[in-house]
């Protein structure tokens, strides 16, 4: 049965979905049967059906992609499917400009076509009693069956949030000054939170467990600097389940110095505490949800350098720059 343009559910401008495809150059995450069967289910149903081609890569510039389309051609929503690469599991994304949700679902690997259409179709429905209707109801109904379809699946329609989950870290980090003193190396722990703006709260801690050494012919020192830092993690380059990532962070370090002198055998430790700040450029692999792993480097920069003396005599000196190397797995945990 076809529907003529004006005996559909709303006006063309109200009805208009935005299908976002998938181009030759996103290789094995498009499914063009998919993609169809979506179009086919939504044009059954009574909407408009704009496709149109993505050109983004990454969660983050995927949803504003999808948003910007729905907005700039006055649809009331627009759909996209991937295949996720590490799993071959398939997502179709909605953002839906009514309500300003957006809606993410995720199906199994063997899922046929027409039951991601249908599904898609499903989560759109949720939005259909918000758009404004007609006001003089029109004559002719959508097709039997698939009113028949979209009542089955109505009951088990939930409206799924994207994933916005927290990120526990755990890593190994080597750092040294810029002037003579042994590099020192120690765990890392870090916790970013679920989505805030453009990117994610992130707090770490280093604890040094192996000190520098230094050594001259008055006597031994231990050098150890560790830290506690608030900042602000963006992926911006996002591609599946790679992540680049910079984050920027400010904190407070206390260094360590444990000095014995040769003769007299005299041993002395202080402790010197100054604010701190560093900038950290990573990359990040999901190669198994929840899991990932991570390598990053930093800089940064403490206020006061550590002058390292055996009575009065100095022999060394920990900068107030340093750079380091980390690498760790992360997990994360489901938020809202």
């Amino acid at each position: 049965m076809t529907l003529s343009p004006g005996t559909s559910w709303a006006q063309s401008a109200q009805n208009r979905v935005v299908l976002l495809q998938l181009g030759a150059d996103f290789g094995d995450e498009a499914w063009p049967a998919a993609e169809q069967r979506i179009a086919l289910e939504l044009k059954v149903a009574g909407f408009d059906v704009l496709p149109l081609v993505g050109t983004t890569h990454g969660e983050h510039a995927r949803r504003a992609e999808l948003a910007r389309m729905a907005e700039l051609h006055n649809a009331v929503a627009a759909v996209s499917l991937r295949r996720v690469i590490h799993d071959q599991s398939l997502e179709v994304w909605l953002t839906d400009r009514v309500t300003d949700k957006v809606l993410n679902r995720r199906f199994s690997p063997d899922t046929d076509a027409r039951v991601v259409g249908l599904r898609t179709l499903e989560l759109l429905h949720a939005s259909l009693i918000e758009l404004k209707l007609p006001a003089h109801p029109v004559a002719v109904a959508p097709p039997p069956q698939v009113v028949a379809t979209v009542a089955t699946l109505l009951p088990s329609a939930a409206d799924q949030p994207p994933p916005n989950p927290w990120q526990l870290a755990v890593g190994l980090s080597v750092t040294k000054g810029t002037t003579q003193v042994a590099a020192m190396a120690g765990p890392t722990l870090s916790m970013q939170t679920p989505t805030l703006g453009p990117g994610h709260l992130l707090v770490s801690a280093l604890v040094i467990t192996k000190p520098a050494e230094l050594h001259r012919q008055l006597g031994t020192a231990q050098l150890s600097r560790s830290y506690a830092q608030l900042g602000y993690r963006w992926s911006p380059w996002e591609v599946d389940i790679w992540s680049p990532y910079v984050a920027l962070q400010l904190g407070v370090a206390w260094t360590k110095v444990h000095a014995e002198t040769m003769a007299p055998a005299v041993a002395h430790d202080r402790t010197l505490v100054s604010p701190l700040a560093s900038a950290t450029l990573g990359l990040q692999w999901q190669f198994l949800e929840p899991w990932g792993l991570y390598a990053a480097a930093a800089g940064g920069w403490v206020q006061r350098s550590t002058h390292i003396k055996f009575g009065q005599i100095g022999v060394g000196r920990l900068s107030r720059e340093f750079w380091g190397l980390e690498l760790g797995l992360a997990a994360r945990i489901p938020g809202n």
